[in-house]
């Protein structure tokens, strides 16, 4: 059995990352994930955002209403009975939509779509590095 013969990747000289044609390769594949796992989940977060709109529309004139009835009430010398713990109920679940996500990602599923995405030019850097500070591997 004798040696493989070397491709000639652009990975295996240590000046690619200084050549265009590395660059006009890698960053459109690695563009690619990304566009596809954003693309995928834009349907997901626009019915998400529609979603915590409509609620909000619907709270959020109930807590404005009702906030100005008991300061009615109590000049009229009336109870204001549980009106409240409606508001507040109502201003909780307010607090609760105002900072909702809309966009259905977590931190692992962004850490390994960062991770897939740079873990190649990482290793590409790194063994450029290793290369200048032990000298040129081996050949043949």
């Amino acid at each position: 059995m004798g040696d493989l013969p070397d491709p000639g990747l652009p990975a295996d000289q240590p000046e690619t990352l200084r050549r265009p044609e590395f660059w006009l390769v890698y960053l459109p594949l690695a563009m690619i994930p990304v566009a596809i796992f954003s693309l995928n989940m834009r349907p997901t977060h626009r019915l998400l955002r529609r979603a915590r709109r409509d609620e909000l529309q619907q709270v959020t004139p109930q807590v404005n209403s009702s906030s100005r009835r008991p300061a009615g009430l109590l000049e009229q010398g009336q109870p204001t009975g549980n009106l409240a713990a409606k508001i507040g109920a109502l201003m909780a679940h307010e607090r609760r939509l105002e900072p909702a996500r809309t966009w259905p990602y977590n931190t692992a599923m962004l850490r390994t779509l960062t991770l897939s995405v740079f873990i190649p030019l990482v290793t590409i850097v790194a063994r450029n590095v290793a290369e200048r500070i032990f000298g040129k591997r081996p050949e043949g």
